[in-house]
């Protein structure tokens, strides 16, 4: 009975693998100017370079448009350009036009390669199109019996002009007796308008120990515009207003507020595997005379073998001004190891 169980579990496992290497078939092709063919799958690209996977290399080749001749691609791809049009389909690059790219769906749309911000797979199947991440950090103290926990976890989905995601981060430190919590909840959705520009919904909740918040629902409507998306820098602004639901642990009132808000995003590229990501966003009140809240975040993320990944973090939070006496700021410094799928 082992051994017959054993055994459809293992006809199980390689059917599965099978059909997976099946759907991931690598069926791109691109010709270099040295008349080199390469046949794998394209990973992403800019207006500058194109991410190439091979079966003969562990890493996407790294290649410059310049030195495409050709380029025939079977799979599915997003493709956005600087000037906000957006366009899925599969991918063609002919001699007779190198300086444009086809994309060929129900219609077949022309872009200028030098236009293009960014290309990613889009593959009809919403369970292909999910990215997750998953960030993990933990310390142990022997002196104080201390425990630290850092946890964090996202899930992007991308839709022709959609981008959904959620969010969730939380910390927990102990040291004998003593307990400090930090988490946070957030939902988001941005849909990408003409001429760099997009809208964005957000609904969100946080916790904090430190800061006497044992809850704070963010109901958040903003617009935003991509300033610089190419090459090794993503830079976008964005501005709006919140609506606050607040509880804090000294007071059994609900506090309810409404701000303002404005936001920075910066992303740079310096080597292959090095990622910066910082965030900065600020929330002059518009209910509470005198309060302003801010919040910042850093990582710095270096790609490891196969999907993992190392990362530092820095957040803070401040708070000008908060309607009972707790403290105005929360920092945390954190060190993870990630996990991409």
């Amino acid at each position: 009975m082992l051994k017959r169980s054993l055994l459809c579990f293992y006809c199980c496992i390689a059917t599965f693998t099978f059909y997976g290497l099946q759907c991931c078939a690598q069926t791109d092709t691109i010709t270099l100017k040295q008349g080199i063919n390469l046949i794998g799958q394209i990973v992403s690209a800019d207006n500058s370079n194109l991410q190439f996977k091979t079966d003969f290399s562990s890493e996407a080749l790294n290649i410059k448009w310049s030195e495409i001749t050709a380029l025939k691609g079977k799979n599915s791809y997003r493709v956005l350009s600087i000037d906000g049009n957006i366009a899925v389909g599969w991918l063609l690059m002919d001699t007779l036009q190198k300086q444009k790219l086809k994309v060929i769906a129900n219609d077949t749309v022309l872009m200028d390669k030098g236009a293009i911000i960014e290309i990613k797979a889009f593959d009809k199947r919403i369970s292909n199109r999910l990215k997750l991440d998953i960030d993990l950090g933990v310390i142990r103290t022997k002196a104080n019996n201390s425990d630290q926990v850092n946890f964090e976890f996202a899930l992007k989905y991308p839709a022709k002009r959609w981008d959904f995601g959620l969010n969730y981060a939380a910390f927990v430190s102990s040291a004998d007796t003593i307990s400090n919590v930090r988490a946070g909840l957030n939902l988001s959705a941005k849909y990408n308008l003409p001429k760099r520009w997009f809208s964005l919904l957000q609904l969100s909740s946080f916790k904090s120990t430190e800061q006497q918040i044992d809850y704070r629902v963010n109901y958040l409507l903003g617009v935003g515009k991509y300033l610089y998306r190419k090459d090794k820098i993503n830079i976008s602004i964005y501005l709006g207003g919140t609506y606050n639901r607040e509880k804090f642990t000294p007071s059994d009132v609900v506090f309810k507020t409404a701000e303002a808000f404005g936001g920075l995003h910066f992303e740079l590229f310096p080597k292959e595997k090095l990622r910066i990501v910082s965030e900065f966003i600020t929330y002059p009140s518009l209910s509470q005379s005198g309060r302003w809240r801010n919040y910042s975040k850093t990582d710095l993320l270096i790609s490891l073998v196969k999907h993992f990944r190392f990362g530092m973090g820095y957040t803070l939070n401040t708070d000008s001004n908060p309607p009972v006496n707790s403290s105005r700021a929360d920092y945390l410094f954190n060190v993870k190891l990630g996990w991409s799928l």
